[in-house]
């Protein structure tokens, strides 16, 4: 849980979804937000959005500890009523497996379990991401849709009309966040490689919208003989991790609008695989200095 939560923040998966592609739609859609009279809310609005995010982010999605003492996810039992008849039924369930079917079923009942306890706390996440919606909205309504008075009625009703898409988007992209906290279907991932490597630049492209203006770099073949190699598991997820990290290296630090190249090779003899991933360093940046950072 704690792994999964690290690639939710680590990734930028969570602060890409809620601020950067949301502003964006609402940029590309309404381009007069930028300009007067409507920039300077806009601009204070993006800045305050920005920072409530950031304090989900670094305060809230966790697992509480005396470092996070806000965390949602906590650990004991004994403060939690529910969690704690979970427990004892969990307690019983074992021993009557143990006594009636020597334990055989021991590590599916502990599992079920573990889902049942960890579910609580999903179930107050949800909730918490709610409250946190309506402060948006109510937020947002007090200063970003309050009507000043050196605004004309053509600006009013377009403000009226950004208003409108806003709280649509809003609610789609909660909507989307409701479903990270419940618990999965499929506790093991499984996909191919190449539908990975597809996602991963997918989230890069979500806090880099120039990387993934190049057909190229969201299509490019990959080359080698390992493109219908299958990951399932903790795999998938180191993999997932390792890929993140090279592809949004090369969309912060690489050539903009530049091919991406991808290899895959299979070691079967060793059991083995390689990948490779390759870009041209920016313009303005050396090997040395992108190294160093």
């Amino acid at each position: 849980i704690s792994s999964y939560l690290g690639r939710r923040i680590r990734h930028g998966t969570f602060k890409g979804h809620m601020y950067t592609t949301f502003v964006k739609n609402l940029e590309n859609e309404f381009v007069f937000l930028e300009s007067s009279p409507f920039s300077h809310r806009w601009q204070n609005w993006k800045k305050d959005y920005e920072a409530q995010i950031d304090k989900i982010i670094s305060e809230n999605l966790h697992i509480e500890s005396p470092k996070k003492k806000y965390g949602l996810i906590k650990t004991t039992i004994l403060s939690d009523t529910l969690k704690l008849e979970i427990a004892k039924s969990c307690v019983k369930d074992l021993l009557n497996d143990y006594l009636s079917n020597n334990g055989n079923g021991l590590l599916s009942i502990l599992n079920e379990y573990c889902w049942r306890l960890i579910s609580t706390d999903l179930k107050h996440i949800n909730e918490f991401l709610k409250e946190q919606k309506n402060a948006i909205q109510s937020f947002a309504n007090n200063s970003l849709f309050q009507t000043a008075p050196n605004l004309d009625e053509y600006n009013k009703k377009n403000l009226g009309v950004v208003r409108l898409e806003f709280l649509r988007l809003l609610d789609d992209k909660f909507k989307m966040l409701y479903e990270w906290f419940n618990r999965p279907q499929n506790v093991a991932p499984r996909a191919e490689i190449s539908l990975l490597f597809a996602a991963v630049t997918q989230e890069v492209k979500d806090s880099f919208e120039s990387f993934g203006n190049n057909s190229e770099i969201l299509h490019s073949e990959i080359m080698g003989n390992g493109n219908h190699l299958e990951l399932y598991g903790n795999s998938y997820l180191v993999i997932y991790d390792a890929l993140f990290v090279i592809i949004y290296n090369a969309a912060k630090h690489g050539k903009k609008n530049t091919k991406l190249e991808k290899e895959i090779n299979l070691d079967l003899k060793n059991n083995k695989f390689y990948i490779k991933v390759s870009s041209q360093i920016a313009d303005n940046e050396t090997e040395s200095s992108v190294r160093e950072k």
